[in-house]
């Protein structure tokens, strides 16, 4: 998946310059060549790349974020109008065409191939922390079903709208048995798991143990199990409801609201709002 990922990124920084190119030619900007559109993307590339590192590094206010961003796009348009030595209007509209061409692509990805995910709380830690962005294969899942140890992106039973992640702890035809507080999957240990012995909402209705798996079905835990709702409190989740594996952590941030002592930090350090989590930036997800 990794190397669909990098086919991926690549193929975005080849089509960028060639809408640019296109759509130079849509609003009549005469003389403009596949080199000049290329060097035109690589100015807008960094100075794209520069506002984000200052979005994410710095926290501004709201009203010097807009401004920010406008200047931006004021900046953009110039660079469009020097590059294709063209007049204001159409170095606009050719930026506007490139824009709107490029988020239609993205869209086009994000529903056959690769989705990004943001991580609300902490059940999976320390797999995956609060405040992170991941990217979900969507690829794979169309030749065959999850697997046992898997991280996915699901809709589960009592919220059929929403995407959880969770691992993949048994599949069709596993036999769940507790002995004492430990979960043991077909006989092996799997960890730690207390069946709660009642449900958090009124429309959920907590699993028993021992049970197998039923068919096209899969059960569903958080890493992080004393603060996880999982299969234990909503039962099997439907492997049709599976939208896709999790692949890549590509972002990292401590969320605005939370500081101090995190509940889904294992180590329990300190960690600053909108603090960036350099080290985990490219992990894996397994």
């Amino acid at each position: 998946m990794l190397i669909v990922l990098l086919t991926l990124a690549l193929a975005q920084f080849v089509a960028w310059p060639l809408l640019l190119w296109a759509s130079a030619k849509v609003v009549r900007v005469p003389g403009v060549g596949i080199a000049r559109a290329y060097a035109a993307f690589g100015l807008l590339f960094l100075v794209s790349l520069s506002e984000f590192s200052v979005f994410a590094l710095v926290d501004l206010p709201l009203p010097i974020l807009i401004a920010m961003a406008c200047s931006s796009i004021a900046v953009c348009v110039w660079l469009v109008k020097a590059m294709f030595r063209t007049r204001w209007l159409r170095s606009l509209g050719c930026l506007a065409l490139t824009i709107a061409a490029n988020v239609a692509l993205a869209f086009g990805i994000r529903a056959v191939a690769v989705e990004a995910f943001i991580i609300p709380g902490g059940s999976m830690a320390p797999t995956l922390l609060s405040g992170e962005r991941l990217l979900a294969d969507k690829v794979t899942l169309h030749f065959r079903r999850p697997r046992r140890g898997e991280v996915v992106v699901f809709h589960p039973p009592h919220s059929p709208e929403t995407n959880y992640i969770k691992r993949v702890i048994g599949i069709e035809g596993d036999r769940l048995e507790l002995s004492g507080d430990d979960l043991l999957v077909n006989g092996a240990p799997a960890g730690e798991c207390p069946i709660h012995g009642a449900a958090p909402l009124p429309d959920m209705q907590p699993m028993e143990c021992p049970a197998v798996v039923p068919p096209g079905k899969l059960f569903m835990l958080g890493d992080k199990r004393d603060s996880s709702l999982d299969s234990r409190y909503w039962g099997f989740a439907d492997v049709r409801q599976v939208v896709g594996l999790a692949v890549m952590i590509y972002a990292s941030v401590t969320p605005p609201e939370m500081s101090g002592r995190f509940l889904d930090d294992p180590s329990g350090a300190a960690e600053r709002p909108n603090q960036i989590r350099w080290e985990r930036i490219g992990k894996a997800v397994d």
